[in-house]
Formats: structure tokens, C-alpha cells, sequence
């Protein structure tokens, strides 16, 4: 249950609260008006005091980015401008990769490390990691980790599962 306290007259980043509103349940609720000039909403009360909601929603669509990243390196994209867009409430970022692509990054995948290259740096890893260490794992041109675990039938000429022998007409018996 909210403390019973007046906050008629107060502020609350945008907010300027007008009255008190009906109690719904245990919940106090507060009728504020906007700096923006929009309708009056009711706001909870422990909302304001928070400093969770200190607009009507004005606040999250402002085209301005929070922090600015213009020319910082993240791997090896380069931030170059942010755009007006958002994804989730964060700026998108227009960057240029060291390899020539541009693309568009939300600002918390470039400062968290999530987003380091348009796409590049995850090709050469899989090229490296799929291609060179599969290569490295065949005997005889077979990729054994394709066979353990599996039990050969008590038949099989070859001494793997799903493995046979290939022959040619020439090479058959009759």
C-alpha cells in the first residue's frame, strides 16, 4: 500500500501533478499533466517518486542519442552517426567496418561487445573453426567424430555405421 502523502504541485521530470486520482485497489494513482501539453494521465504514485515514469511517453521518443559514440572504434566497426531511429529506446548507429560495409547497430550491442563487425569477423572464425578443424579431424578422408558412438552392425565390411564399401563394375566379382 502507497504512503499517504501530497504531491499535488510537485514535479517529476516532465510531470507537474494536477490532483489526486481514485485509488484503484491499494495502488494511489496521481492525475499529471505533461510539459509536452498532451492530455492529463494518471501516474501511480510509486511511479513518481521513483523516477520510473517522468513523462507521458514523450521522453522515450526524443531523436537525440544519450551518449554519443561518433568515431569510437567497437572491433571493427567504426560509429559514424546515429540515426533517428530506436530499437528497444536505444539509438541506432550508422557504422563503418574495416572492411568497406556499413551497418546499422543498436548503441548497446557496440558498448557491450555484442556487435564487433558488420558480419566479416564471424565469417573468417567459421572458416576457420568449421573448415580447418573439421579438416583436422579425418583419418583416411573419413571425419571420425561423425562415427563415435555409434556401433557398427555385426556385417559391416568397413567397421563404421552408414559406412560402405563403393565398388566399380571392373572392381566386382562376378
Amino acid at each position: 500500500m502507497s504512503k499517504k502523502i501530497d504531491l499535488t504541485g510537485k514535479k517529476f521530470g516532465k510531470l507537474t501533478v494536477l490532483k489526486e486520482a481514485p485509488k484503484r485497489g491499494q495502488v494511489r494513482y496521481w492525475l499529471c499533466q505533461c510539459d509536452c501539453g498532451s492530455n492529463p494521465k494518471e501516474i501511480k504514485q510509486g511511479h513518481l517518486t521513483s523516477g520510473a515514469t517522468i513523462s507521458c511517453g514523450c521522453a522515450k521518443n526524443q531523436k537525440r542519442p544519450k551518449i554519443d559514440l561518433t568515431n569510437q572504434r567497437f572491433g571493427r566497426l567504426v560509429a559514424k552517426a546515429p540515426t533517428d531511429y530506436r530499437k528497444h529506446g536505444h539509438t541506432i548507429w550508422l557504422c563503418q567496418c574495416d572492411c568497406g560495409n556499413t551497418k546499422y547497430v543498436p548503441s548497446t550491442y557496440l558498448t557491450s561487445g555484442d556487435t564487433q563487425s558488420c558480419g566479416c569477423l564471424k565469417k573468417e572464425k567459421e572458416e576457420t573453426n568449421l573448415v580447418e578443424k573439421y579438416e583436422d579431424s579425418r583419418v583416411d578422408d573419413v571425419v571420425l567424430p561423425l562415427f563415435k558412438g555409434k556401433e557398427p552392425r555385426k556385417d559391416s565390411t568397413t567397421g563404421y555405421r552408414g559406412v560402405s564399401k563403393y565398388y566399380t563394375r571392373k572392381s566386382k566379382k562376378n
